[in-house]
This record gives structure tokens, sequence and C-alpha cells, in this order.
């Protein structure tokens, strides 16, 4: 999960020349995160829906805050 919300963050800067980036926050003290893996191959597809398939198969869930999004697993 981190590794996919990473690419997605370069992703995005890239897309808007460096004028918008996004802030992810990762809550994952049991190290949950380490046993899964996301994998895909995306065109032409919004950043939110992007992210929609990174909590999907990360078994995540998205939090949104004033500058951050935090990103931990789901119970």
């Amino acid at each position: 999960v981190p590794e996919a919300l990473e690419a997605l963050r370069v992703s995005m800067e890239k897309a808007s020349n460096g004028e918008t980036t996004a802030n992810f926050v990762i809550k994952d003290p049991d190290q949950k995160f380490a046993k899964s893996s996301i994998s895909f191959q995306l065109k032409s597809v919004p950043a939110k829906g992007i992210l929609e398939y990174i909590l999907s198969q990360g078994s995540a869930k998205a939090t949104y805050d004033e500058y951050a999004v935090v990103i931990e697993p789901r119970p």
C-alpha cells in the first residue's frame, strides 16, 4: 500500500507539472500492509478512482482531513 500511494502521489505531481501533490499519512502500527500486494495498470483514470482501487486491494480505509489523506488498515 505505501508503495502504491507513493506511485499515485508522484503521478499526480507529474500530471499537474508540480502544482498539485497529495499528502498521505499511513497509520499501520501492526504492519498489516506489509502482507498485502497491489497490482494495477490503469490509463485515463482519475486519481480518486486509483486511490479507491488501492484501498480496495489493500484492505484499507481513508479518512480525509484538512491537510492529508490518512490511510489505515480496515479492522
